[in-house]
């Protein structure tokens, strides 16, 4: 937070994309405050499958490169997990055609380098921050402020809807949970900033920051402060909550100013909470801040959060198929379809460090049937179901672990994940 804080302050507008489970939890940095939070849309408009949800500032293209209805469930015993954003929207068309090009690299090999089409809200963000370049070349005094509340004023987006797209009744009715204020719209928003070059102050706008209260098992206090950006003399009109267990307290003329919530945990069984707080705008405007905490310990076994399991062909070395599961319970259950015959490598692991590499030292990681049994899978059908029960973690890195180091001599730079999970057999 300090450092988006310094960031703003210097003039930067910070994009962060939304991520890519599907889900409503929160997102780290995309939540934080002071961030433009980016979702994803397909070629269709639709939000795409992959795609989070909640609390979302601006969609833009994602890509759709691998179908919705991937043969992959995920029975892991987990209790507390965030919601789905969307079922199946069905009917939609997917192909390498449809993804956004993206760089592609592999670090063993620098050699190798191109273009590779990818989707993600990774390919979302950058269209934004794109756009947002271009305005501070048109308009260098755009202040990261007046970029948020253009953003909430729909200044820079379009809906959808208005260039005759239907949206599902499931989508449309929560439109803004899945879309905030539109789809980023680059000619608009640039021909918007060369206005306010002029001098113009954006409309008056209320913003609340954080986006999300989260306090966790232990924390029983945070702030959130209202405030108002842009020309105008909006104000809050009323500010509430329905959770029984939460207070608060603050706030000053019309509304706007630093609140101070409390949390009562007291008499209240072990669970996770959530709730929302609710802004209503004298613009006839709401702003919603979901609430969350924690009674009593969570379970602990197993934790590892985002777990990636590839599938190695034992011959090529290559990924030809991935999946990504959350592992906090410690056991999952993984399909693959359409595995032809033949000898595979099963890995499972974390990339906390983000380069696309699982397994390294330090990172949570494993191997079908064990570490000390590592060896090719013999796969005769044409579908492959693994059942791991528990997800033994090897935390020193596959690759420094020494009872498989020949094992592994070969594979190690084959454990390049992907950005999204893709249940099609790679193609040379």
């Amino acid at each position: 937070n300090e450092v988006i804080s310094a960031a703003r302050a210097a003039g930067v507008i910070v994009v962060a994309a939304a991520g890519n489970e599907n889900t409503s939890g929160p997102v780290s940095p995309a939540d934080c405050p002071g961030v433009v939070k980016v979702a994803a849309v397909g070629p269709d408009y639709l939000p795409a499958n992959y795609s989070n949800c909640r609390n979302i500032d601006v969609v833009a293209p994602g890509g759709e490169v691998v179908p919705d209805d991937l043969a992959i469930t995920v029975r892991d015993n987990q209790t507390n997990v965030p919601p789905l954003c969307k079922g199946s929207l069905g009917g939609r068309f997917f192909s390498e055609e449809y993804g956004v090009l993206s760089l592609d690299s592999n670090r063993f090999n620098l050699s190798i380098e191109g273009y590779k089409s990818e989707q993600g809200t990774s390919m979302a963000a950058p269209h934004v921050a794109g756009v947002a370049a271009r305005m501070k070349s048109v308009h260098p005094s755009l202040s990261p402020a007046e970029f948020d509340a253009m953003l909430a004023n729909g200044e820079l987006s379009f809906d959808p809807r208005s260039v005759g797209i239907s949206l599902p009744s499931s989508i449309a009715s929560n439109y803004a949970f899945h879309y905030g204020p539109g789809i980023i719209d680059a000619n608009k928003a640039v021909r918007a900033a060369a206005a306010r070059a002029g001098g113009a102050a954006p409309t008056a706008v209320v913003v609340a920051q954080p986006s999300a209260l989260d306090f966790g098992e232990l924390t029983n206090s945070l702030v959130l402060d209202v405030s108002r950006v842009g020309a105008g003399n909006v104000g809050v009109r009323a500010i509430g909550s329905n959770a029984s267990w939460l207070s608060g307290s603050g706030g000053g003329a019309e509304g706007l100013g630093r609140y101070t919530l409390t949390v009562n945990r007291s008499g209240l069984p072990s669970a996770d909470y959530t709730d929302q707080i609710l802004i209503d705008t004298t613009d006839g405007k709401r702003l919603s801040i979901p609430v969350s905490m924690r009674v009593g310990p969570r379970e602990s076994v197993g934790k590892a959060a985002q777990v990636y399991v590839l599938l190695i062909d034992a011959i090529t070395l290559q990924v030809t198929q991935q999946r990504q599961i959350n592992a906090a319970s410690g056991t999952a259950t993984v399909d693959f379809s359409t595995v032809y015959p033949g000898g595979y490598y099963l890995v499972y692991g974390t990339d906390l460090d983000n380069d696309n590499l699982i397994c390294d030292e330090g990172e949570f990681c494993g191997t079908v049937p064990d570490l000390q049994n590592f060896a090719p899978l013999d796969v005769r059908g044409s579908n492959l179901r693994i059942d791991f029960a528990p997800l033994f973690p090897d935390l020193s890195g596959l690759g420094a672990k020494s009872s498989s180091a020949d094992a592994m001599a070969g594979l190690r730079g084959s454990m390049k994940r992907r950005h999204s999970d893709d249940a099609r057999p790679v193609k040379d």
